[in-house]
């Protein structure tokens, strides 16, 4: 009678342990071992393939998800009153530097009043122009995919599976407990297979 309970639950334990190992497979050994005895190498998935993972990410960021002149338009847009600013200021100090100190206030006030009318109307274009004057160049010496590439393969492993864990975690729970399921249901089946031999 006992069986009947204790093969379901061995089967459970089983089926969770055998996925948990899975599981850990995937990041562990960090660094490949070698078994002497059937002449294998034994390393974790991530650990072997960090390079090919790196530069993948790096292209999958730079093409599907944000380019660098996305990136300059996104500083654009969130930015925008905060570089008219800048720029205004910036123009009307000189503006007033080079305008001879005998003019009256009111003179001078008017002409920064009418640099600043222009460079709000004329901004877009101008950033617009200066966007694609600046960003071929750097799109050809600031690479997106190479930054993020650089930053994946600057982590150790052991960040890596933190990390990856950090954000997978609910999933992995999940495939841990499909074991126990699959496990327990085997053992049921088991269970049944040996009742029926048994009449």
């Amino acid at each position: 009678m006992w069986e009947y309970i204790i093969i379901p639950v061995v089967g459970a334990f089983i089926g969770w342990m055998t996925n948990k190992i899975a599981i850990k497979l995937i990041f562990r050994p960090y660094r490949a071992l070698e078994i002497p005895l059937i002449k294998c190498r034994l390393q974790g998935l991530i650990p072997k393939r960090h390079g090919e993972i790196a530069h993948t990410m790096g292209e999958v960021v730079e093409k599907d998800l944000v380019s660098f002149n996305e990136l300059i338009l996104k500083f654009n847009s969130s930015h925008r009153e905060q570089i008219i600013k800048v720029l205004v200021e910036s123009v009307n100090n000189r503006v007033k530097e080079r305008l001879p100190i005998f003019l009256p206030s009111f003179f001078k006030n008017g002409v920064t009043g009418i640099v600043e009318d222009l460079i709000r109307r004329e901004f877009d274009t101008i950033w617009t122009s200066l966007v694609e004057d600046i960003s071929n160049p750097l799109n050809n010496s600031v690479s997106v995919s190479k930054i993020v590439e650089e930053k994946i393969l600057s982590l150790d492993l052991k960040n890596l599976e933190r990390i990856i864990v950090k954000i997978v975690s609910k999933e992995l729970r999940h495939i841990e407990c499909l074991g126990a399921v699959l496990g327990f249901l085997i053992g049921m089946v088991q269970v049944v297979v040996v009742s029926i031999a048994a009449m």
